[in-house]
């Protein structure tokens, strides 16, 4: 004889979600949002993958430290690199985070990288890439990005 589970209700489906989130809560040692899950996702992911191999780990920069360090070299901070705000500067600091993120992190599709910034959709990654790889192409931005690859060496 097989047992077989009876359906769950709705209320039963919400109780167990919110009994497993409470769960990962007090793992991760407090509050999660998106960025802090994938983050912790990624980290686990790569550390099953090279296991015992440190330097495998340090090839692939946090993303969190990425915008961080983009964000420092166009003097902002990451809420603001992630907010609405379209001004020229901004976009240009958003659009340079959208490269590194590219560039630093190839195991990130052009979702993940729009996840990570609050856009929309891989589009607006799309977009950025352009517009920052022609500014690059007219040798635009040097500093800027020489500025990011010292900061993420010391780390």
């Amino acid at each position: 004889m097989t047992y077989i589970e009876p359906p769950l209700t709705a209320t039963e489906i919400e109780h167990r979600l919110r009994r497993y989130l409470d769960e990962l809560v007090a793992l991760a040692g407090g509050p999660l949002n998106v960025f802090r899950v994938a983050n912790l996702l990624t980290i686990e992911l790569r550390a099953k993958i090279h296991m015992n191999d440190p330097r495998a780990l340090a090839e692939y920069p946090e993303a969190e430290a990425i915008l961080e360090a983009v964000a420092n070299a166009h003097g902002l901070t990451v809420p603001v690199l992630r907010g609405k705000d379209r001004s020229k500067p901004i976009a240009l600091a958003r659009h340079h985070a959208t490269w590194e993120l590219r560039r630093r992190r190839q195991d990130f599709g052009l979702c993940k990288i729009a996840a990570w910034l609050d856009r929309s959709d891989h589009s607006t990654v799309i977009n950025s890439l352009r517009r920052f790889n022609a500014a690059v192409a007219q040798g635009l931005h040097a500093a800027e990005i020489a500025l990011v690859e010292d900061t993420l060496k010391c780390r």
